[in-house]
């Protein structure tokens, strides 16, 4: 899932991750509440809700209607125990040290990379190896 309120970005993000070969299926959404709604009709839909959810979430933190730190609360709040292996990377152009630091202080937060996303840093993301550290894994990447 791409959370990115950028219709531009989000066709560059789209195009960089099917030519890296990186996921089967890309579900674009434009904001915060997009993303909660996909997960909330996901849950009352699916038979196996955790089976059928993105692995992996790439989240935008400012956006408009409702922003990156906002989606991160609610979905700690609703839908993190029914959703534990879902991973989030925090894709934005924000260099504020504090909220990084309060970003990646969340256990499903993978990582916090700049934007724009790149093939380098998809092949990390590939590379990555995953570590238990309570239900929601702590990721170390190749070469850190």
């Amino acid at each position: 899932m791409c959370v990115e309120d950028d219709h531009l970005l989000q066709l560059f993000f789209n195009v960089l991750v099917e030519q890296a070969d990186f996921a089967e299926e890309i579900i674009p959404v434009f904001n915060g509440r997009e993303a909660l709604s996909y997960y909330k009709d996901l849950l009352n839909s699916a038979e196996e809700p955790a089976t059928d959810s993105p692995d992996l979430i790439f989240l935008d933190l400012n956006m408009p209607v409702m922003g990156g730190l906002e989606f991160l609360n609610e979905f700690e709040k609703q839908f993190l125990d029914y959703f534990p292996m879902t991973g989030i990377v925090i894709l934005t152009s924000s260099a504020d040290p504090a909220e990084m630091e309060n970003v990646k202080q969340r256990p499903m937060v993978l990582d916090y990379l700049a934007k724009p996303l790149s093939y380098g840093m998809l092949d990390d993301l590939k590379q990555a190896v995953i570590t238990e550290k309570g239900p929601y894994g702590t990721v170390t990447f190749a070469g850190s």
